[in-house]
């Protein structure tokens, strides 16, 4: 009984102190310096249950997972990091598995077989900015309402629900969150994004549905969006009237006749404050210019003359429209500049 009480303390302070201690089986592995935990390989097939406390990143990859339980991780009160990922058989994330985490800054669930989206709503991280990565799950097709509500009260700053197969985004999804940068780029049978998708939530301030089938966009999203990507999206044939871009400021479009409209759009800020009359209120106070006087929206992969020739009208513009015609089709592929995706 000594000795093994003494083992026990010894391998308890090997974990805590020295470097790499296996743990379960030769394919997970804690340790105690970084404070992280790893399960690697097909020869896990269980969520392991022994993970120490205090640990901080938790890595599950290439295992043979099928269930993570309820509470399987919701004992690590100081984790900030989850990553999941080319975990093939994993068909389910139980609720509470994620359960009160709340120092968690960033979690990635790639290459799964999951078929439904995760509850997150018990996961209350308090973190004042989180990194959500959901990738490469072919199998899940919706994004239902309330999707991530309780995930963090925090901002966060990057959703990505890039390459998965989502085909539908539902009434409120996005509902009790606050979003700067959605990415939905790569869900090539995406058709619909919900009117009131958004409905609840904070943002998004940039938006990126390039190489998906969508056809419109929710009109109550886009006084806030700043920067608008939709490279490759034939089947986005028509805008709302423009005077719903509020803040856009950069836009990155499929067809030329968007940009012939957004060429011939004016914001025209400069009538909100008498300080934009000043001639050198750009260079004294370019923040203040580019939020509250900069006029013209600025159209990236498109740039020609003979856009400010054509008036736009809104929802009547397709491929054929004669704005479209002057501007050869390679002009599409030959940006200006490089639309940057870290605006915030």
């Amino acid at each position: 009984m000594v000795w093994a009480s003494m083992l026990r303390f010894m391998l308890y302070w090997l974990m805590m102190h020295a470097g790499d201690v296996f743990l379960g089986s030769d394919a997970c592995l804690a340790n105690g310096t970084t404070r992280s935990f790893l399960c690697v390989g097909n020869k896990v097939q269980l969520m392991p249950y022994q993970i120490p406390k205090n640990t901080t990143y938790v890595e599950i990859r290439l295992t043979q997972i099928i269930i993570f339980p309820r509470k399987a991780m919701s004992s690590l009160h100081d984790l900030k990091r989850i990553m999941v990922s080319e975990n093939g058989v994993l068909q389910r994330i139980e609720a509470y598995a994620f359960a009160n985490l709340t120092k968690l800054e960033e979690m990635t669930i790639s290459n799964t077989g999951l078929k439904v989206l995760p509850d997150f709503s018990k996961v209350q991280s308090t973190a004042f900015e989180f990194l959500f990565d959901l990738e490469d799950n072919m199998h899940i097709e919706l994004i239902p309402s309330n999707a991530f509500a309780g995930l963090t009260s925090g901002t966060i700053t990057e959703l990505r629900l890039t390459k998965n197969g989502i085909t539908d985004v539902d009434t409120n999804a996005f509902n009790g969150s606050r979003i700067e940068k959605l990415f939905l780029m790569g869900n090539q049978q995406l058709k619909r994004i919900h009117n009131y998708a958004f409905l609840g939530a904070e943002g998004p301030l940039v938006l990126d549905i390039s190489h998906t089938a969508i056809s419109s966009l929710p009109e109550n999203m886009l006084r806030r969006l700043k920067l608008l990507i939709a490279k490759s999206v034939y089947t986005l044939r028509w805008l709302p009237n423009l005077e719903v871009f509020a803040e856009l400021t950069q836009a990155n479009f499929t067809y030329p006749s968007h940009c012939c409209a957004f060429k011939n759009f004016k914001k025209n800020k400069s009538t909100k404050n008498h300080l934009c009359n000043d001639s050198t209120i750009r260079n004294q106070e370019p923040y203040f210019f580019e939020e509250h006087c900069k006029e013209v929206i600025e159209s990236l992969f498109f740039h020609s003359p003979h856009c400010l020739q054509f008036p736009f009208q809104p929802k009547q513009l397709s491929r054929g429209h004669l704005c479209s015609e002057v501007l050869h089709p390679s002009l599409t592929h030959k940006p200006m500049h490089t639309a940057p995706t870290n605006v915030r």
